[in-house]
C-alpha cells in the first residue's frame, strides 16, 4: 500500500472504521467519510459516482445503519440502486467494495443488490464476531453479534458459530446482559465501541 492510497467510508458515523484504519496503517493512507443522506438528488449521486470513477480509491466501505422493514421502504430501494451503481464502478476498477449492515436489513432483499449477487460478481456473507475472537471487555463472554456483508472479495466462512462456547455462554449484546450498576448507557456504548474496534482490527489485519 502506497502513501497516496485513499479509502472511502460511507456512513461511518462514529468514525470507528476510519480510526481503526489509521491505527493499523499509520501515515500510509488518507480517509474520507461521507453520509449517504448527503446525496438525495440524482445530480448529487451522479457527481459522487463521477468522483469515484476519477479518484478510484483503494477501498470503499459502506455501512448501512439500522434495521429496516422486511420488504423495505422507498428509500431502501433508492439506496440499493445507488449502492449497486457504486459496486458496478468498483468492479470495473477491479478494486474492493464492502457493504456492511445487520443481517435483517432490507437492503439485502432489494432487486438491485440481488441482481449483483445472482450474477456472481459479489458475495453475500454473514460474519459471527465470536468466530473472530471478539469478546466483551468486562466479562470476556464471546459476542453473539452477527452482521452481513456484500462485497466483491471473498471472506472466510464464519457464519456458523465455531468458537466452542454454548449459546448461554455468549453475550446476548443487550444492556441487561452486561451486569452494570451505573451509567448503563455510557458504559454499554463504551463496551460496544471496544468490541467494534476488536472486530475491525481483526478484519483489516
Amino acid at each position: 500500500m502506497s502513501p497516496i492510497d485513499c479509502m472511502w467510508f460511507l456512513n461511518d458515523d462514529q468514525g470507528y472504521r476510519q480510526s481503526t484504519v489509521n491505527r493499523v496503517f499509520p501515515d500510509l493512507i488518507r480517509t474520507m467519510n461521507l453520509n449517504i443522506k448527503q446525496f438525495r438528488s440524482r445530480f448529487q449521486k451522479d457527481n459522487l459516482l463521477k468522483q469515484l470513477t476519477e479518484e478510484s480509491p483503494f477501498l470503499v466501505w459502506i455501512r448501512m445503519p439500522g434495521q429496516a422493514t422486511v420488504t423495505g421502504t422507498k428509500q431502501d430501494v433508492h439506496n440499493s440502486r445507488f449502492v449497486a451503481s457504486i459496486f458496478r464502478i468498483r468492479l470495473q476498477q477491479n478494486k474492493p467494495c464492502i457493504v456492511e449492515s445487520s443481517v435483517h436489513n432490507a437492503l439485502w432483499s432489494q432487486i438491485a443488490i440481488k441482481e449483483l449477487i445472482d450474477e456472481g460478481v459479489v458475495h453475500l456473507d454473514e460474519i459471527r464476531w465470536c468466530n473472530l475472537g471478539i469478546v466483551h471487555p468486562q466479562n470476556s463472554k464471546p459476542s453473539n453479534m452477527k452482521i452481513a456483508c456484500v462485497s466483491n472479495i471473498t471472506f472466510p466462512d464464519v457464519c456458523v458459530c465455531a468458537c466452542g462456547k454454548s449459546r448461554s455462554e455468549h453475550l446476548m449484546d443487550r444492556k441487561h446482559d452486561l451486569d452494570m450498576f451505573s451509567n448503563t448507557d455510557v458504559r454499554f456504548q463504551e463496551a460496544r465501541e471496544l468490541m467494534t474496534n476488536q472486530f475491525l482490527c481483526v478484519f483489516f489485519v
